[in-house]
């Protein structure tokens, strides 16, 4: 299940009407990459530790 709404954080309606900040940059990149790369990197997170508890 959290694995969903992770994954529904990276879906476009979602990305396109909270994270597309143009203006917005974080040392150098845009903000839309630097969520994505958070939003990414969780979900490699719950796939991970799902395969250590064995679900």
């Amino acid at each position: 299940m959290v694995f969903l709404v992770v994954f529904l954080l990276a879906m476009p309606p979602f990305t396109h009407a909270v994270w597309d900040r143009p203006d917005t940059w974080i040392m150098g990149v845009p903000l839309f990459f630097v969520i994505l790369f958070v939003v990414y990197s969780a979900l490699i997170g719950v796939l991970v530790w799902s395969l250590r508890k064995g679900v």
